[in-house]
């Protein structure tokens, strides 16, 4: 109670306005609720120890280098350890990630531990919407929580496997730029169905939503709000 009320003054001021009492009820509902669904998780799991925002140290990948920051790192007194990135929604995304072995922001955390701090850690995303939800693949760290299976002919495992075909794809992304190939999604015929365009590994292809966040629009022309 006592840090929200500070957070809302800091980050959330709009909160705080007449009029808008129902929704900092509600923020304040769901914010406990999800602390709670979490707080459950990592008891169950036999977490002991628990850090938040730990910056790591850059990994050397295929293309340099990767760092950042890991949302939430929990340990178990035996020192297992898991890596959970916060979401506040996109569960349906995330799932699908999950069962495409697309996973890469988990995978880059799972290297950064292990190169880091020589331990291989378990993976998943924690979405704070609607009370909070567990995803992840690994179904021997969070045994009361069901793991999300990997579609047909998407490996098992938890994270290794992601990061090896991710390096693969960047391979084949940057024999593209260098021989001066930059992909453009353009709305109705992306993604493409050209077969020399296609990655080497076909979960890995830009997904249908992709023309939205492409930076190309401007040169590619967007439809009439008419």
């Amino acid at each position: 109670d006592s840090i929200l009320t500070s957070l809302f003054a800091t980050d959330g001021a709009h909160y705080l306005t007449h009029g808008n009492e129902a929704a900092r009820a509600t923020l304040i509902y769901n914010a406990k609720q999800t602390f709670w669904s979490l707080t459950q998780i990592l008891r169950q799991a036999e977490i002991t120890e628990v850090t938040m925002e730990k910056k790591m140290n850059p990994v050397t990948f295929a293309g340099g280098e990767l760092g950042g920051r890991i949302d939430l790192i929990a340990r178990r007194a035996n020192g297992e350890t898991v890596v959970i990135d916060l979401k506040l929604g996109g569960k349906s995304s995330r799932e699908t990630e999950l069962k495409q072995n697309r996973h890469l922001q988990l995978a880059i955390y799972g290297r950064l531990m292990m190169m880091g701090e020589n331990t291989y850690p378990a993976t998943a995303y924690f979405i704070l919407k609607s009370g909070g939800s567990l995803l992840t693949r690994n179904e021997e760290f969070f045994s009361d929580v069901s793991a999300i299976k990997p579609v047909k002919n998407s490996p098992e495992g938890d994270w290794r496997e992601c990061w090896d075909e991710f390096e693969d794809i960047y391979q084949w992304r940057r024999y593209q730029l260098d021989d001066g190939k930059v992909e453009v999604p353009v709305p109705e015929t992306s993604p493409s169905t050209d077969p020399d365009d296609a990655p080497p590994i076909t979960r890995w292809a830009p997904q249908k939503d992709a023309c939205k966040y492409s930076s190309f629009d401007a040169l590619t022309g967007w439809k009439s709000n008419d």
